[in-house]
């Protein structure tokens, strides 16, 4: 299932060029500032637009992203 925040056909482009995906992550920074992303992501959930388990598994790779930025 491709991801939301970055269309699929982005996804291939952004692994074989980091530029891609840091002018990429910059657009959605930009997007996100202001707004509460707990929020979004739980409002997407009541939206069943991502399951629970989805929830779980990207939590579950944030916790081991933010152990890799440590």
């Amino acid at each position: 299932m491709a991801s939301s925040l970055f269309p699929q056909s982005n996804q291939q482009q952004m692994s074989n060029n980091p530029m891609a995906f840091l002018k990429q992550f910059n657009e959605f920074k930009k997007q996100m500032q202001g707004k509460d992303p707990k929020a979004m992501v739980m409002q997407l959930v009541n939206d069943g637009k991502i399951s629970k388990e989805q929830l779980s598994q990207a939590q579950e790779m944030a916790k081991q992203f933010e152990a890799f930025l440590k």
